[in-house]
C-alpha cells in the first residue's frame, strides 16, 4: 500500500498548499480520500485525473470536498464521457452537491459518479481495499476509517471536535 498526501492544511490552504486529501493505492488500484481545496492540482502530479478508481468523502464540510466541482466537470467534459466513478460518502452529503451544482450539471452527478452513501460505523470493499468506518465526533456526520490492504491498515480520523 502507498500513501500519498496530496494536502493536509486546515480550513483554508496557504499559497501553493492545500486542504485535506489523500491517494491510497494498492495493486493497481487508486483510491482519492477526501478532496479539499487545492488536492486536484496535486492530483495531477503524481497520476491522470482518469486514473482514479474510487473516491471517499468523509464528510460534507468545504475543506474536504471543494475541488469535488471541478473534478466533477473535468470527468464530466471529458472526451472519453467517464462514468460511474465510485463515490462513498455520508447520506445527504451528494444531495447538498447537487444542489449546488442544479444551475449547471446537477443532473448529471449520477452520469459522473456511482454515489454509494455510508452510515458511520459501516464497512465498504473498493478494488483491493477493505474500508471500515467509524463515527467521529463532529457537527456533521463524519467518517473515520481503517483502510486496509494486503495485510497493511491505515486510519484516517477525519475532523474530530466541534
Amino acid at each position: 500500500m502507498e500513501l500519498v498526501v496530496l494536502g493536509g492544511q486546515g480550513t483554508w490552504p496557504d499559497a501553493g498548499g492545500a486542504c485535506t486529501g489523500y491517494l491510497v493505492r494498492a495493486d493497481g488500484f487508486t483510491l482519492w480520500i477526501d478532496l479539499g481545496t487545492g488536492t486536484m492540482a496535486n492530483l495531477q502530479r503524481h497520476i491522470g485525473l482518469l486514473d482514479v478508481d474510487a473516491v471517499v468523502l468523509s464528510h460534507r464540510h468545504p475543506d474536504h470536498l471543494l475541488d469535488l466541482f471541478p473534478y466533477f466537470y473535468a470527468r464530466l467534459f471529458h472526451p472519453e464521457h467517464p462514468k460511474g466513478l465510485p463515490l462513498y460518502c455520508p447520506p445527504g452529503l451528494i444531495d447538498r452537491v447537487t444542489g449546488l451544482l442544479s444551475d449547471q450539471g446537477g443532473d448529471q452527478v449520477e452520469k459522473v459518479f456511482d454515489v454509494r452513501a455510508v452510515e458511520p460505523g459501516e464497512s465498504f470493499g473498493a478494488g483491493p481495499f477493505r474500508v471500515r468506518t467509524a463515527p467521529m465526533r463532529h457537527p456533521v456526520p463524519t467518517l473515520g476509517m481503517r483502510v486496509e490492504a494486503g495485510g497493511v491498515a491505515l486510519a484516517y480520523s477525519a475532523d474530530t471536535g466541534p
